[in-house]
């Protein structure tokens, strides 16, 4: 509660307000980060109440010429094993995030370009490019570090915590863990 009170707090500086969703739908959906900036459009299916986890979006450095790392590389990555393929119920307020999102993309589709091969990118920048990871880890970092002054036992977020209070809070409200393991990807249950 704490977290989503603050991530949606008026505030002058809008720079981390940009994640703000992808936060709450990580927290509302128990996806890895890659898979949640990997998802897709095609793979939505708000009226059935579901997404398909088919793939995940990885930043690789880019090597040129001389055989050094220079520049990043987003390209799209397919899950290690087939528990990694799955559907993914959507709750309330993870399908109130897709349509507010299916808007904001129409939105920067009118104004900029899509990066070519993530046209259908459903979490992208304000210039129409797929987020970077470290730039959602690093929201999650500064929003540690300012809840922790007003909360001194306020824990560090990572995305990793954020799908691990998802399973927590589904164990918690009586789902079965069989059941969870799919939702989450997991082969087998630690």
């Amino acid at each position: 509660l704490i977290f989503r009170e603050y991530i949606y707090r008026p505030r002058p500086k809008q720079s981390y307000l940009e994640h703000a969703e992808v936060l709450e739908f990580l927290l509302e959906t128990g996806l890895r980060l890659g898979e949640v900036m990997g998802l897709q459009w095609k793979y939505v299916h708000i009226e059935e109440g579901y997404f398909e986890v088919v793939t995940n979006l990885v930043t690789t450095p880019g090597i040129n010429e001389a055989g050094e790392e220079q520049g990043r590389f987003r390209r799209f990555h397919y899950p290690k094993t087939e528990m990694g393929k799955r559907k993914v119920p959507l709750t309330a307020r993870a399908i109130e995030i897709l349509e507010s999102e299916k808007i904001r993309d129409e939105q920067i589709d009118k104004v900029c370009l899509p990066m070519e091969g993530f046209e259908d990118i459903v979490f992208k920048t304000w210039s129409n490019t797929p987020l970077y990871d470290d730039t959602v880890r690093r929201t999650l970092r500064k929003i540690s570090n300012e809840l922790q002054k007003e909360h001194k036992d306020f824990p560090n977020l990572s995305p990793h915590i954020l799908r691990h209070t998802f399973a927590t809070r589904c164990v918690e409200y009586g789902m079965n863990i069989k059941a969870l393991q799919t939702i989450l990807g997991h082969t087998n249950f630690r």
